[in-house]
């Protein structure tokens, strides 16, 4: 795939978006020549990535996700807005791994970047209506972001949300392989290490907040240098 740009009709939207040659973003980002269909059903298409690997995948589109996986489906949770039409859909039914990928283009100045900060609410919602299975939550950018939304893509990759660039030529090999190489377990274990990063300096901070607080009624007013809010380093 080039590194050509997008080209806008008449708007900065995604859906509106295309290329040089008249393709929109959602075209040039497909990922139908990576893989063999086995099999095809009223909602889902069963296939295989043709990089070698053997697993298989049912692959759905916006809303069909939750007719393909409607007996998964814990039906006591409240419907969220923005939650039910995800771009594509790889459902790993062995391992029990739903991938949704989302996709966004932009090339004019506008609210989007705000967009891409709703993904870790999006993947807690997912989890919800899907308790038995891990939910990947993808993005798949167009290069205007990554000069644009500086902030939101630092903020994703804390989150660990996985952002790929529509516009790079390794686009579809790197989230194939991405897909195909995850491994349930170890992602687990990484958020285990970093939710146990996030509660240590939960920690540090509560002590700081206690030994300013014991500070202040040591020295009490006027009676001695008091630790300024924020200067414990955490």
């Amino acid at each position: 795939m080039s590194d050509t740009k997008i080209i806008n009709k008449g708007t900065g939207a995604g859906g509106a978006n295309t290329n040089m040659n008249g393709l929109s973003y959602e075209a040039i980002t497909s990922l139908d020549s990576e893989y063999t269909i086995t099999d095809t059903t009223q909602h889902s298409k069963t296939i295989t990535f043709n990089n070698g690997s053997c697993a298989k995948y049912s692959l759905v589109s916006q809303a069909k996700l939750f007719k393909h996986m409607d007996a998964a489906i814990n039906k006591t949770i409240e419907n969220a807005h923005g939650c039910k039409r995800p771009d594509e859909g790889f459902i790993d039914a062995v391992n029990k791994v739903v991938f949704l990928l989302e996709k966004k283009s932009q090339q004019t100045p506008g609210s989007v970047c705000e967009k891409i900060q709703t993904a870790p609410m999006k993947l807690w919602q997912y989890k919800r209506i899907f308790p038995d299975y891990t939910i990947v939550y993808i993005y798949s950018l167009s290069k205007w972001f990554k000069g644009n939304c500086k902030a939101e893509l630092e903020y994703l990759a804390e989150e660990k949300v996985p952002v790929f660039w529509g516009n790079s030529t390794t686009y579809k090999s790197d989230i194939v392989q991405f897909i195909t190489n995850y491994d349930p377990e170890t992602a687990a274990m990484e958020k285990l290490a970093t939710a146990e990063r996030a509660a240590s300096m939960a920690a540090a901070e509560l002590k700081c907040v206690r030994d300013r607080k014991a500070a202040a009624v040591s020295h009490g007013p006027g009676g001695g240098r008091v630790p300024r809010p924020g200067s414990c380093k955490l």
